[in-house]
């Protein structure tokens, strides 16, 4: 069976405050507006899907040797956190770069899937640009 397959894209800058979880907002999804800026799976697969997800990020303005923490987050039907998925952390020493995630799993009905930022600097560090791939293999 042949996956469906998604691509994101987030030129728009999004500031990313010091110690807290940031959702990544994209502004195309496959060259057109989201209907939701954050969501990677869910709302086009309502029976479920398995996934494979990959996102990178360019950050500008890191506290040097700050961490920058990527990591999926999975919504229930009813809005709620169900699960956070574990963190790639990265530790960098001159103030910009690019970050890579991935995640593979299992999207239960009704779920969405999200991937989140964060950043444990002294100031407010920005994200310049984002992109993912998601491959989806519904159930």
């Amino acid at each position: 069976m042949t996956p469906g397959y998604r691509r994101f894209a987030k030129s728009t800058g999004q500031p990313l405050k010091p110690r807290e979880w940031h959702r990544i907002e994209f502004d195309l999804r496959d060259g057109r507006p989201p209907t939701d800026p954050a969501e990677l799976a869910g709302a086009a697969e309502p029976g479920g899907a398995l996934y494979d997800l990959a996102v990178g990020v360019t950050l500008t303005n890191i506290t040097p040797g700050r961490e920058v923490q990527l990591r999926a987050v999975e919504f229930a039907p009813d809005g709620s956190l169900h699960r956070e998925l574990p963190v790639e952390v990265t530790t960098h020493a001159v103030g910009h770069g690019g970050f890579t995630y991935t995640w593979k799993d299992r999207l239960e009905p009704g779920h969405r899937v999200e991937v989140w930022a964060a950043q444990s600097g002294e100031s407010d560090a920005h994200l310049v640009s984002a992109e993912a791939v998601v491959f989806l293999w519904p159930l």
